[in-house]
């Protein structure tokens, strides 16, 4: 008797356990840095970063997608050069890679060395570049960013 009663408590658990992890995604997005190209770019390169995002509700269609490039170097740019600058890109199905369900998207993006990345002619550019989604229904994921990323000057 006392073996049948642990048996159904441990079936009943697993049932529970099962039962809870179906519905994995959540209403505020995610979003996370998959892979990067390379961690320093020359002149040659371009500088590919592939994310994945996730949205319970799938409703990233007319929400955006922003970026933003950080310059960690210690000495300013030369004058006349400007910062980098935040970007914001409207969320469509055509340019981002969603599921049918628009719950789920991998996408990569796109620096171009020269005109995005290349900055300073004096020393390397240190940089680290931070993300963000917001959802139609205004939720916003975490902000996730790359690790150091060193751009060769030319």
């Amino acid at each position: 008797m006392k073996l049948n009663i642990t048996a159904i408590a441990i079936i009943g658990s697993l049932t529970v356990l099962f039962a809870c992890s179906k519905d994995t995604y959540k209403t505020k997005p995610t979003l996370k840095v998959t892979s990067v190209s390379r961690n320093y770019v020359t002149s040659k390169d371009d500088l590919v970063i592939e994310l994945e995002a996730t949205d319970k509700q799938g409703d990233y269609p007319g929400g955006t997608f922003t970026y933003k490039i950080n310059r960690l170097n210690q000495h300013p740019l030369e004058i006349g050069i400007p910062d980098y600058e935040e970007r914001t890109i409207p969320l469509t199905d055509s340019s981002f890679g969603f599921d049918r369900d628009f719950q789920k998207a991998t996408f990569e993006k796109k620096f171009e060395y020269q005109g995005e990345l290349h900055k300073s002619s004096v020393e390397n550019d240190t940089i680290n570049i931070y993300f963000f989604i917001i959802d139609r229904g205004k939720n916003v994921s975490d902000t996730v960013y790359t690790d150091t990323i060193v751009i060769e000057k030319s």
